[in-house]
């Protein structure tokens, strides 16, 4: 008996050429995040680490000043000064 395996499933348990040490891994609030691109990925390690966990949250995890503010126990006002602050950071490190 010839069994041929449906195309969609082999789509799940195929293989990828994607190499997760070649990406940068960061961690915040208990959330790892991987990062393909090496430009952001490098601008991101140059961050100080708190503006970085917060860049994250709100770019990667897509939480608001809001909920950040609340998750970090800071005022939500301050957490969009910050990111507004960490965010000109990364704008100016991609330009080099």
């Amino acid at each position: 008996m010839d069994y041929k395996m449906p195309f969609d499933t082999l789509l799940r348990i195929g293989m990828s050429d994607d190499y997760p040490s070649s990406h940068y891994v960061f961690e915040t609030q208990g959330h790892q995040i991987s990062i393909a691109d090496e430009r952001l990925g490098e601008a991101l390690s140059q961050i100080e680490s708190a503006g970085r966990n917060l860049l994250l949250l709100a770019y990667f995890l897509d939480l608001n000043d809001r909920e950040i503010g609340a998750l970090l126990g800071i005022p939500r006002s301050t957490i969009q000064r910050r990111r507004q602050r960490f965010l000109d950071q990364m704008k100016q490190l991609l330009k080099e």
